[in-house]
């Protein structure tokens, strides 16, 4: 339970700062983004709340490492993640990890 709580915070706090960016206005974002925008919010706060390190692009990343990536994440950021996630929609098997292979490059 108390892990659930933790990638809740988390979720809210990653929404927050990134829709702060746009002053609040969710309405400029199509429903299929904020789909996807949703999709990587919910795997940052999961990557944020690892319990142990994982191999991403040839390197062990830990949850600190992600928290990092969740302090600067910015539209750019979000863009490639979101456009990637579009892009390969069919062949992508588990899109947490996915998400997170994408993130772990910033």
């Amino acid at each position: 339970m108390l892990k659930e709580t933790q990638r809740e915070w988390y979720c809210d706090r990653i929404r927050e700062q990134f829709y702060k960016s746009y002053e609040g206005n969710q309405a400029s974002f199509e429903p299929p983004v904020l789909r996807r925008i949703d999709e990587v919010v919910e795997a940052l706060a999961l990557g944020c709340t690892l319990a142990r390190p994982r191999m991403f692009r040839g390197r062990y990343m830990e949850a600190k490492d992600f928290r990092r990536i969740a302090d600067k994440l910015d539209g750019n950021i979000m863009a490639v993640a979101v456009d990637a996630l579009q892009k390969n929609e069919k062949t992508v098997k588990n899109r947490i990890w996915y998400i997170l292979g994408i993130l772990s490059r910033f």
